[in-house]
């Protein structure tokens, strides 16, 4: 608390009518805690006011303190379970503690209590999310959107919501024309919110990704391009530049951008693991190596640099290392070249049988991808 709210505090606590001054005054001040302290003198005299509980509880969240938070809005909803802003902060605590499925039991409450309000339904589309439930998620973002279409917010959601949904069709079917729809309308809805705001680096990162996404290149470098303008640093930016320039095949131009993207975040997996695509491409599979570990060790996940992995070390004239990465590596793999690889290792070790099945696996996946 500040000297000055000190002084005040001490001369208004004991008056109760002063009490709303001096918190609009704390509170336009940004001194939460302050406010926060101000609400426990006024509960000291009245401990069942649920209202009370509520405000203090708001103060706490607006301090950062969720869990203390928290705690205060369940008092007031013991007290009255029909506080529509102790039901949406809850909600809003339990989502920020990474607790969502808890936080949809009080927000869906508060949708109930105020359904005409929109910022319930953000809350809840949030605490959805929390849950991977994206279906359930855009439902409330396009009600938002329904209701109130200049709620930038809203049309993020959806389009962020939409390309979740693509992505889970894309895993299960990567010529799915219903995630192609899907990403259309990702797309459309994130250039609603970007009209809205325009200065939105969060908005450009996720178009420049979701242009990435539905083949269109230089519309995603162009988004990449302005979200570096609004914030030059952004080790985000300049790997998305990267990474569509990578998967444009544009070898020359990825370097500038992916080098400033390890300046700015040297240990990300994804920015190490396009430079080992890069070194290996280029023969310095020590190099490659290097960087191919950090990317798997701050994300296991990388099937491609699992890949990498296993070409590095029948390069290295480890068969024996290379079978176990490229199996890891097949089971995401749309074009076989695992396999390819996994029957050349097979084929090192003199395990013949095996290196006939990998090649027949190679051969199946090939097939299946030429299907139109």
């Amino acid at each position: 608390m500040t000297s000055r709210a000190l002084v005040l505090l001490c001369g208004l606590l004991t008056a109760a009518d002063n009490s709303a001054e001096l918190l609009r005054w704390l509170q336009a001040e940004g001194d939460y805690a302050g406010a926060a302290a101000v609400y426990r003198k006024l509960l000291a005299k009245n401990p069942e006011s649920a209202e009370l509980h509520s405000n203090l509880g708001l103060m706490l969240h607006m301090a950062g303190e969720e869990g203390r938070a928290l705690e205060e809005f369940r008092q007031a909803l013991r007290r009255n379970p029909s506080l529509v802003a102790a039901n949406l902060f809850a909600g809003v605590c339990l989502t920020r503690l990474g607790r969502s499925a808890e936080a949809i039991l009080y927000l869906d409450r508060a949708c109930r209590l105020e359904p005409a309000a929109v910022a319930p339904r953000l809350a809840r589309a949030q605490a959805y999310i929390g849950t991977r439930g994206f279906a359930a998620a855009n439902k409330d973002y396009a009600e938002v959107v329904a209701r109130d279409p200049s709620n930038a917010e809203g049309w993020f959601g959806m389009g962020i919501t939409y390309r979740s949904m693509a992505d889970a069709l894309l895993k299960r079917s990567p010529q799915s024309s219903e995630a192609s729809d899907y990403l259309q309308r990702a797309l459309d809805a994130l250039n609603r919110a970007i009209a809205l705001d325009p200065r939105s680096e969060r908005v450009r990162l996720i178009l420049g990704e979701a242009f990435r996404d539905a083949g269109k290149l230089t519309e995603s470098v162009e988004e990449y391009k302005r979200a570096i303008a609004i914030r030059p640093n952004s080790a985000a930016a300049h790997l998305g530049l990267a990474t569509t320039y990578w998967k444009a095949g544009e070898t020359e131009t990825v370097l500038p951008a992916l080098r400033r993207a390890l300046e700015l975040a040297s240990r990300d997996p994804e920015a190490n693991g396009i430079m080992a695509d890069l070194l290996v491409r280029g023969g310095d599979y020590a190099g490659g190596r290097k960087h191919a570990e950090v990317a798997l060790a701050g994300n296991p996940g990388l099937d491609y640099v699992h890949l990498l992995m296993g070409k590095i070390y029948l390069a290295e004239n480890h068969p024996e290392m290379a079978v176990g990465e490229l199996k890891i590596a097949g089971r995401s793999d749309a074009t076989g070249s695992s396999y390819y690889l996994l029957q050349r290792a097979y084929k090192q070790l003199g395990r013949d049988a095996d290196a006939a099945a990998a090649l027949r696996e190679f051969e199946r996946v090939r097939k299946s991808a030429a299907k139109p």
